[in-house]
């Protein structure tokens, strides 16, 4: 009886230990495995306690004592192999033997992440869609060669790749609406800083270290609204305000403040971006002229104007008092209503323009959902020099939107007069370097609705704001990486190296294997 009960607890206690073996590679942390081990142990010591005779007669024999130097050395291979993957695992060290270090990151890229305080974390969280997508699929590998590039020089680096088709309640819980999204995270120095996050799309290495030392950074970055004009409110809980907006922003470490213009003479110098969000009263030449100081010196302004409205007489003027500062910057904004032809057909009114075409700019770069106005105007281009400023058309109307200026009419239909689309909705002027200094940026919105907290939420208009705040609140690159220098990499093999090269392969390697299982037979047949 003793026997069998103490075979009995052999097995279970060689069971418990392959189990520990395997969870200590896949979660080493998990609670209670030390115990386990120990109740394996003591388990395996009672069977050869309990059946000493058994053991005792199987290794005084010969072939006892060949079974059990080979399951010796095997526990040995197994055990040298797991404390190798264990320290690879806890010290993460890669070699890159490609010319230029392909594969690597840059020296300067290392000096920053070494940099960053030790006691603060990195999570990166990539979404990438896995299958189908040859682009997507590219770049994925690109993000994940590059985490595991960082991981070896940062060991406290944590990544994780989503494929948001496969995952869809993260992907929304992370208001992820595009592939290619990476949402980076630092954590606070203490309990009292809280961690900061930014959002990139389809980032490089030199995105991405940017990102870091932004994050790593104590500058405050502003975003200030406007006030005294009857613009939207940050107060506002209703769908007219702003207050989603205000929240998302500050979840991506911006502030978010009020600033009367009327009351102050100066842009505070902690503003990262001036926002006028649907003025109904103009600005005054001294307010204008203050704004345009601040954006030719490398300020970052977005002004979100109302179109006139149709009916409403005394509102047909919908001017900003902007207007002659926004020209300089190679924008104005048309008296006109946008009306949407797909739009009134689907939902009843034609005043929601659904915007489905972006133009080519890295705000935009993968976005797939449209965004959703409600009364808006058209912005155009007045083609200033390309020397000094370029213009991007970010948002564009489908082809059955048109601007509509005849806004007496009793039936809105498109004519000669009016604007026929695609025509765009929001554009972006980028001012050009000046001597050294950053360039200033405006974007030109010709609705301030999809801005509010009831069209915020539609279809990709989160998505999209967050972008165009990304573009706008983004410092100059702290970090400059220079360009890989690579000659080219084919190989060329002569026919008596490919010969040798085939030989090796079908050869010699697979006879050097048999001839040692042939020695190793018969020098054990001699035993």
């Amino acid at each position: 009886m003793a026997m069998v009960l103490g075979r009995i607890l052999g097995a279970v206690g060689g069971l418990v230990l392959a189990g520990c073996g395997i969870m200590g590679f896949l979660v080493p942390d998990l609670p209670g495995l030390p115990w386990l081990m120990v109740v394996g142990l003591a388990s395996i010591g009672a069977w050869i306690f309990m059946d000493w005779e058994a053991v005792g007669g199987f290794f005084s024999s010969r072939g006892g004592r060949s079974q059990a130097a080979s399951w010796v050395l095997m526990g040995l291979v197994a055990g040298i192999a797991g404390l190798l993957l264990h320290l690879a695992e806890k010290n993460p060290k890669q070699w890159d033997g490609t010319e230029g270090a392909v594969h690597s990151l840059q020296d300067r890229t290392v000096q920053v992440l070494k940099d960053l305080p030790p006691e603060r974390t990195i999570t990166a969280v990539g979404y990438f869609v896995g299958l189908g997508d040859p682009q997507q699929e590219a770049a994925r590998r690109r993000f994940e060669g590059m985490m595991q590039s960082a991981r070896s020089t940062r060991p406290n680096l944590t990544f994780e790749l989503i494929d948001p088709d496969a995952s869809p309640t993260r992907a929304m819980a992370d208001e992820v609406t595009a592939n290619g999204t990476v949402i980076l995270t630092l954590s606070g120095s203490d309990s009292d800083q809280p961690s900061k996050t930014e959002r990139l799309q389809n980032p490089d290495e030199q995105d991405l270290i940017n990102a870091l030392v932004r994050l790593a950074s104590d500058r405050t970055r502003v975003v200030y609204f406007t006030t005294g004009h009857g613009e939207l409110s940050l107060d506002d809980q209703g769908g007219a305000g702003l207050s989603l907006l205000s929240r998302r922003l500050a979840g991506l470490g911006l502030q978010v403040k009020e600033l009367n213009t009327l009351r102050e003479p100066t842009i505070p110098e902690d503003a990262a971006v001036l926002v006028v969000a649907g003025p109904r009263t103009s600005f005054t030449t001294a307010e204008a002229e203050t704004i345009k100081q601040w954006v030719d010196a490398g300020g970052s302004l977005l002004v979100a104007a109302e179109p006139p409205r149709p009916g409403t007489p005394e509102g047909r003027s919908s001017a900003t008092g902007l207007e002659a500062a926004l020209a300089s910057w190679g924008l104005a904004f048309q008296e006109d209503l946008i009306f949407d032809e797909v739009m009134r057909r689907a939902v009843g009114d034609a005043t929601f323009p659904l915007c489905d075409r972006y133009g080519y700019h890295a705000s935009t770069d993968g976005l797939r959902l449209p965004l959703l106005l409600h009364t808006a105007r058209t912005v155009i281009d007045t083609q200033p020099d390309p020397e000094f400023i370029t213009v991007f058309h970010l948002v564009q109307t489908s082809e059955a939107a048109w601007g509509e200026t005849a806004l007496d009419a009793e039936v809105f239909q498109l004519d000669e007069n009016d604007h026929p689309g695609p025509v765009t909705a929001i554009a972006l002027a980028e001012l050009h370097e000046k001597a050294g200094a950053r360039g200033g940026l405006v974007v030109a919105s010709g609705d301030a609705d999809w801005l509010s907290d009831g069209l915020l939420g539609e279809f990709g208009n989160l998505d999209f704001a967050v972008r165009i705040f990304g573009t706008l609140a983004e410092e100059e690159d702290l970090v400059k990486l220079p360009p890989r220098e690579t000659a080219g990499a084919g190989m060329t093999l002569s026919f008596v190296q490919k010969l040798a090269v085939i030989l090796l392969a079908v050869l010699m390697v697979p006879g050097g294997a048999g001839l040692a299982g042939g020695i190793v037979w018969a020098w054990r047949s001699r035993l």
